[in-house]
């Protein structure tokens, strides 16, 4: 017996995707804004879902919405469909184009500008059919678009010990104490933890896990956390530094590249801490690009080892 294609309307992948990431915002204007179209389009796509599946999958109200109990049971269906229909048509085009094509890059933004200025120009000279979408995020937002599949690989001073991801380690990078040049410990031959106590040290907000470090340092040295002011970027902070208003922990990347020829600054490694963190490149064990990536990483090393060696130790 010959089949016709049914005329009924069949729920679609856009509207799903759009379900998804409005789930994601609580909020239909900033789910609008992430998709770049209108909030008015996407709310009928929504309306348009809830009507195939004959539930309601959000309750509004002016101040956003919210997922319904039956939302949240179909949320994760949901979103695994639309991770395998993004993973399929990655797959077939990787089987086209080979290694060409677009990768969104994650990086935390305390390592990505002192870092990739220095690798991604000669990156897309030997890569030149791969393009880099880069994105700044803190490393939990970035694990959050790695798993849900709008990062492809992401660079993070965290090694993600799950069954899903696949990390490697591309760096060592020290932390050293950074300070004005009139400042007591300056002329110091030697700085040690003992030498810290007492002095308050400047550090970042508590979402980075620079200020993880940084507090775990004061407990043990008995040094003060200034909580008084937590900086928005290490160049704030330098610029607190300048005014003699503080001592700080700040990444070797981030003195190499803002801070080492400046003569108000005295910059020095504490002689009994060591004080580094380790950068892993880490993405979906599931990726039809593993090889890719794998590559990529060989490429940084290399990069990494001939231009910024003084500074960092390369892993493998």
């Amino acid at each position: 017996m010959r089949m016709f294609p049914s005329s009924e309307p069949r729920i679609t992948l856009r509207q799903l995707k759009y379900f998804v990431i409005s789930s994601k915002h609580s909020s239909f204007r900033r789910a609008a804004k992430e998709l770049n179209i209108s909030q008015p389009s996407l709310s009928v796509q929504v309306q348009k879902l809830e009507e195939l599946v004959g539930v309601d999958l959000f309750e509004r109200a002016r101040s956003g919405i919210a997922l319904t109990p039956i939302g949240r049971e179909l949320l994760g269906p949901a979103t695994e469909t639309v991770r395998s229909a993004e993973s399929f048509s990655k797959i077939a085009n990787f089987k086209e184009k080979g290694t060409a094509g677009t990768y969104h890059f994650g990086v935390t933004p305390l390592i990505g500008p002192y870092l990739l200025p220095w690798i991604i120009p000669q990156f897309h000279r030997n890569f030149s059919a791969v393009k880099l979408s880069i994105r700044e995020e803190c490393p939990q937002k970035l694990l959050e678009g790695l798993v849900e599949g709008r990062i492809d690989i992401l660079l993070a001073p965290m090694r993600l010990n799950r069954d899903d991801l696949i990390s490697t380690p591309l760096i060592l990078e020290p932390l050293n104490l950074v300070m004005h040049q009139n400042h007591d410990l300056a002329s110091e031959n030697t700085v040690t933890k003992g030498h810290l106590k007492g002095h308050g040290i400047l550090t970042l907000d508590e979402r980075t896990m620079l200020f993880q470090e940084v507090q775990k340092l004061c407990l043990d040295s008995g040094a003060t956390l200034k909580r008084d002011f937590e900086g928005t970027s290490l160049e704030t902070i330098a610029q607190m530094i300048a005014m003699e208003s503080g001592i700080s922990i700040m990444p070797a990347l981030f003195i190499h590249s803002g801070l080492a020829n400046r003569k108000e600054f005295c910059i020095k490694a504490i002689a009994d801490e060591s004080l580094q963190r380790t950068h892993y490149l880490t993405w979906r064990a599931s990726s039809p690009l593993q090889d890719i990536f794998s590559s990529m990483a060989d490429f940084f090393r290399e990069e990494i080892k001939s231009r910024l060696g003084k500074e960092v130790t390369v892993l493998h």
